[in-house]
């Protein structure tokens, strides 16, 4: 069993092996995630984005989760078990370490466009802590 887990943003960050910073100095991380992260010095992937599971983890009865990007930072390994959309160009591509109790990735999360995954997230640390 996981360890429930949404880290977004420097949260994922944090999670990963090694952050390497803007002078080129590497810091040793949490370890969650076997990679690292690395200052870009332009922003990456800017912008509004719509999150589609590829498998239903977070969001059971479907539908995606709206958020956005808007960092300096990038890794070795973004993860790639979601699929984000920008909803102006149609652009897609894979973001997210996901399984059934974590969520970890760059984007952040705007909650109130699909409340169902605050309950799911909150319901998977009921089990964890045996209280379901």
């Amino acid at each position: 069993m996981f360890l429930p887990v949404v880290a977004e943003c420097g949260g994922f960050m944090y999670l990963h092996s090694f952050l390497k910073d803007k002078e080129g100095l590497s810091y040793d991380m949490a370890g969650v995630i076997p990679a690292s992260c690395y200052y870009t010095g332009k922003l990456v992937r800017f912008g509004y984005i719509e999150l589609r599971e590829k498998q239903k983890h977070f969001l059971p009865n479907g539908g995606g989760i709206k958020g956005h990007e808007f960092h300096y930072y990038d890794s070795t390994y973004n993860g790639a078990d979601v699929i984000a959309v920008k909803p102006m160009t149609g652009k897609e591509y894979a973001c997210i370490i996901e399984n059934k109790a974590q969520w970890m990735g760059f984007p952040h999360l705007y909650y109130p466009s699909n409340p169902i995954f605050a309950r799911a997230f909150v319901d998977k640390a009921k089990v964890y802590q045996g209280m379901i």
